[in-house]
């Protein structure tokens, strides 16, 4: 439907009386005074402010502070429901309503002056539907105003910072309604979203026998949080002993991605003696930081985690082996033990357990065990070291049955 076509149309059906026309000239001299005046800030209870203008009766006022009115009013957004309320002021056609008390049996679909997708909000342009209504109509008008045409060839939208824009329309006596036009502009205001996805819940995995015994490591995770709930498609994290970030230790860039939002991003660093690319060091304080893409290329700012200490020493290596590998129940098994513990440290501490072995228990570096029944049997050493660091290796033994007993005899 051709826009323009309509409102000529619109404004061929409807002429002026010289009264009429006397009093929007007087409106609108008024209300472009008060445009032009220090604006103010709606109450809390009347969260939309400003002027719209109609082709028929001037200017609408959608809030006393605004309108210069010294009743009460104004229209205001639930930003949970998305729902409208309150009422606009026209010098002509007297309140035009937002409430849904008044709004009950609507001509057409939603009658409620509502935002169409509210948890949008803040976030997207967003349509504007449903109804508004004149309370002092009459003469065969019935005070219907369409936020929204069905057929899509007019309607309102809100964008990301409360502005209204577009066009409603009200019949023969309201005409087209223009929410943002040179000079005036309807707006609500919010606390304004930031539509950039985040990194949030940033933590580091701490110096521990989980993490420092045999390959030490730490965990860096976070999670990946997008309003729009657009997918990541790329990180940047970086590790520095500086907090300037100039030359990071760590600089891991990875694109390609396709992470729903929430996702939680989980990535290990190893830990080793000598410095080397993305690689940490041992006895080393550390900043780190996380940058997030959605797949629009949107993105967050550097979210810094707090800072960490790697260990200051290189945790046991525990390491053993028996013979025979596959023993049977009764066998006497042989085991070794080959751990190292980090340079200049020495073992003090090892404890050997053997599940239904005999013995069951043992310090010894080289003992030796017999299992007592078959099965698979749980093995374990823990290694301390000088440095009081433990670590623990848990191993399986396949125990099978017991060879038979053979007694030979003569055949007569």
């Amino acid at each position: 439907m051709n826009l323009s076509i309509i409102k000529k149309s619109a404004s061929e059906k409807f002429s002026f009386s010289i009264n009429v026309l006397i009093s929007v000239a007087i409106i609108f001299s008024g209300a472009m005074f008060l445009l032009n005046s220090k604006s103010v800030n709606a109450g809390n209870m009347q969260n939309t402010t400003g002027f719209a203008w109609s082709e028929n009766i001037g200017w609408i006022s959608f809030n006393n502070l605004t309108g210069g009115g010294t009743s009460d009013y104004g229209v205001n957004l639930n930003l949970d429901t998305g729902i409208f309320s309150g009422f606009a002021w026209s010098e002509n056609i007297g309140w035009i309503s937002f409430n849904a008390a008044d709004l009950a049996g609507c001509p057409s679909g939603v009658c409620d002056a509502r935002v169409a997708l509210p948890n949008k909000i803040g976030k997207e342009t967003v349509a504007i539907e449903g109804w508004a209504k004149a309370l002092s109509y009459g003469g065969g008008w019935d005070g219907w105003i369409s936020l929204k045409d069905s057929g899509e060839a007019y309607g309102t939208t809100m964008d990301t910072s409360g502005n209204w824009s577009g066009w409603a329309w009200g019949g023969d006596v309201v005409g087209w309604v223009n929410f943002n036009g040179s000079g005036y502009q309807v707006n609500t205001s919010f606390v304004p979203v930031d539509i950039n996805p985040k990194a949030i819940d940033l933590t580091v995995s701490s110096p521990s026998s989980d993490t420092y015994c045999n390959t030490a490591r730490h965990t860096f995770s976070w999670t990946y949080s997008d309003p729009l709930e657009k997918a990541e498609s790329r990180f940047q994290m970086q590790v520095d002993n500086n907090s300037d970030f100039l030359s990071p230790e760590v600089d891991r860039n990875q694109s390609g991605l396709s992470y729903p939002s929430p996702t939680i991003n989980t990535q290990q660093v190893l830990v080793i003696d000598v410095p080397e690319s993305d690689k940490l060091v041992y006895g080393e304080t550390y900043n780190w930081r996380v940058k997030v893409y959605n797949d629009d290329n949107g993105h967050s700012d550097w979210i810094v985690g707090t800072p960490f200490t790697t260990d200051y020493v290189e945790y046991p290596t525990v390491v053993y082996t028996w013979l025979p590998f596959k023993p049977n129940e009764d066998d006497v098994v042989q085991f070794t033990d080959s751990s190292t513990v980090t340079e200049g440290a020495s073992t003090t501490e090892r404890v050997w357990e053997f599940q239904d072995g005999s013995p069951g228990t043992s310090v010894e570096q080289s003992p030796m065990t017999t299992f007592l029944s078959q099965g698979s049997k749980q093995v374990s050493l823990r290694i301390t070291d000088s440095n009081g660091k433990s670590c623990t290796l848990l191993s399986t033994v396949e125990v099978k049955w017991p060879l038979p007993n053979w007694k030979e005899i003569l055949p007569f």
